[in-house]
């Protein structure tokens, strides 16, 4: 998948540090150089074309975008999480009405108001 804007680049043999060729996995970071963890992902091309329109829309990073895009995900999923443990509990509860209430019930909605 090639992507829009993002250019390629070989898959570095290592870095220079101080002058020698270090192929160590852990490499130095810049110190305040981006805020937060930086994550390479692979997305269908006409997806990336489609979101990087609406981050222009809403003049936001793609960064921002992104960010955004998977709270909102991960707020749903957890509000499914949430849902799931609600009917385990409920589910195991008697949601039988009372006989006595249950006619009453009945009986005022015979009623004309």
């Amino acid at each position: 998948m090639a992507a829009y804007g993002v250019h390629r680049h070989p898959r570095p043999r290592g870095i220079f540090v101080d002058g020698v060729l270090s192929t160590r996995s852990s490499l130095p970071v810049i110190p305040g150089y981006t805020y937060g963890v930086k994550v390479a992902v692979s997305i269908p091309d006409a997806l990336f074309r489609r979101a990087e329109r609406l981050a222009r829309r809403r003049k936001m990073s793609r960064s921002q975008l992104y960010a955004v895009a998977l709270e909102r995900l991960v707020d749903f999923d957890d509000d499914g999480q949430i849902t799931r443990r609600l009917d385990a509990v409920h589910g195991t509860l008697d949601s039988d009405l009372d006989a006595g209430l249950l006619a009453a019930q009945a009986e005022a909605v015979r009623e004309r108001w």
